[in-house]
């Protein structure tokens, strides 16, 4: 998805060896913002064995966005909607699956929800 190959990390640590800063990077928050935030800490964690989310306030724009786009589920819910969806929703163009853009666009959606911009 995101157009990294082998070849491009192949010369690279494991995520294992920056745990370290990895950890300092979180525990200088108080409030994370993600799209999809539960799988990037379930890889984390799987990864890390560390619970990133340990007295953080969590924003996860995609569950934020469900409500306010309205699709029911199946079991009566919302259903989760992708990224683009929710940046087409707020007139929002970036190049989706490009790690940066993609925090772009979620930075831009949680402004828009929250009435920052």
């Amino acid at each position: 998805i995101h157009g990294i190959s082998p070849e491009d990390v192949k010369d690279c640590l494991p995520i294992c060896a920056y745990s370290k800063k990895i950890r300092e990077i979180f525990n200088s928050y108080i409030l994370i913002i993600g799209y999809n935030i539960a799988f990037d800490f379930r890889m984390l964690q799987n990864e890390l064995f560390y619970d990133f989310r340990f007295g953080k306030v969590i924003e996860d724009v995609m569950l934020l966005f469900a409500p306010i786009y309205g699709e029911k589920g199946r079991y009566g819910s919302y259903k989760w909607q992708r990224l683009i969806t929710c940046a087409n929703f707020y007139n929002y163009e970036f190049n989706a699956h490009d790690a940066l853009e993609d925090v772009k666009a979620t930075i831009f959606c949680y402004k828009k929800m929250k009435g920052l911009i």
